[in-house]
This record gives structure tokens, C-alpha cells and sequence, in this order.
């Protein structure tokens, strides 16, 4: 795949910015406790994968091998945290003192 040298200069600054954010993350998950670390973790996969992927297309996209595992892995990563985020919606919030009688 011929991709223009400005583009790969682009994908590769995502890259790193992406990098630095699963960085964030995985500092973010080692100061959590024990119950709140899935979060972040769930976050610094999903930024480290993407690096991987986008690492892997800004060099042109010559190892479809690479490419296909980062979208396997990262599949079931994007759901958990969907179905994380549908689950903290539907719980019901702290109750209003009116309502507790």
C-alpha cells in the first residue's frame, strides 16, 4: 500500500499520542484500588492496542497478520466497556433524601 509520507508522519504522532494516553491509564489503574481498577485497565488496552494498530498502518500496512490480531483483541475489549457503560447507566443512583422517606 502506497501511503503518502505526510500521512505516515500523521498516523505516527496518533500513534504516539496514543501511547502516551495508555500510559495515563496504566498510572491511573496502579493508583486505583483493588475494585476501581478494571476501568482504567479496560482503558490502557484499548489505547495500547490502537497504538499497535495504528503503528502498523502507518508503516504501510504490510503485516495483515498484525493488523487482524489488534482488531481481535481489541473486539472484546470495546464491548466490555459498552457493556460497562450500559450496565453504570441502568443502575439505579444514590436515592434523594425526599425519597427515602
Amino acid at each position: 500500500m502506497n501511503i503518502p509520507m505526510a500521512v505516515r508522519w500523521a498516523l505516527l504522532a496518533c500513534a504516539g499520542l496514543n501511547f502516551f494516553f495508555a500510559l495515563k491509564a496504566l498510572h491511573r489503574m496502579r493508583l486505583a484500588s483493588p475494585g476501581h481498577r478494571t476501568g482504567p485497565g479496560l482503558d490502557a488496552l484499548d489505547h495500547a492496542l490502537g497504538t499497535v494498530l495504528i503503528s502498523t498502518l502507518a508503516a504501510g500496512g504490510d503485516h495483515p497478520a498484525v493488523v487482524f490480531a489488534a482488531l481481535t483483541l481489541l473486539l472484546p475489549v470495546m464491548l466490555w466497556k459498552i457493556v460497562r457503560e450500559a450496565r453504570a447507566r441502568r443502575e439505579p443512583k444514590g436515592r434523594t433524601p425526599a425519597e427515602a422517606g
